[in-house]
């Protein structure tokens, strides 16, 4: 963890001084796409909304955004875990976070 956190990228994250919040907002607006895409699909499903169109159609219009989003949100988080990895391994709430994203 201490070399992830010491390579030239993490230390700019950390020490620089836009690069974190910036990096944060993409995260948290990467999340924000992939639980709204999947909404919509649940919305869907219970009849709720889009009527009009099949299932299958709203989830073929939806899971591209959802796995872009998604992968977006891995990348960002990956670079935010890196600025201060020691802390992050350590925490228990990260390690719950993850072992959800796993299930």
């Amino acid at each position: 963890m201490q070399s992830l956190q010491g390579t030239t990228v993490a230390t700019a994250i950390r020490e620089g001084e836009s690069f974190f919040p910036w990096i944060e907002c993409v995260h948290v607006l990467a999340l924000t796409i992939v639980i709204g895409s999947i909404a919509i699909v649940d919305l869907r499903l219970v009849g709720l909304t889009s009527r009009d169109r099949s299932v299958a159609q709203v989830t073929a219009a939806t899971l591209p955004v959802t796995w872009c989003a998604f992968v977006a949100a891995v990348i960002t988080g990956a670079l935010l875990f890196s600025s201060n990895a020691t802390t992050y391994a350590h925490n228990f709430f990260f390690q719950a976070k993850l072992l959800l994203i796993a299930a």
